[in-house]
């Protein structure tokens, strides 16, 4: 939703806020609540990958737009999940880095 910054090396920086509220998990429960969110969030994002490559939908292949389209016809269904899940990742990795 915007909130998070991606640098030109698409290294993600968290805001703030959540900074300070994992500062205050990592001091007081030695980070135990970052480990259960990341592992959490590991666990939802398997299964959102599963789900989208069990049912590409919005998935058609090549150049799915048009035939005039500049989208890379070697656009292959690994290509475009990565593509869905590519910001989860980006945080998750944030976070990661961070414990």
């Amino acid at each position: 939703n915007g909130n998070l910054k991606v640098d030109a090396k698409y290294k993600v920086t968290l805001p703030p806020n959540l900074i300070a509220v994992l500062e205050y998990d990592k001091s007081e429960f030695n980070g135990v609540n970052l480990r259960n969110f990341i592992n959490d969030l590991e666990f939802e994002l398997e299964h959102i990958e599963m789900e989208l490559y069990d049912d590409p939908a919005d998935f058609e292949g090549g150049d799915y737009y048009n035939e005039d389209s500049d989208c890379d016809e070697d656009y292959t269904v690994e290509d475009w999940v990565e593509d869905q899940v590519s910001d989860i990742k980006d945080f998750l990795y944030a976070l990661k880095d961070f414990k």
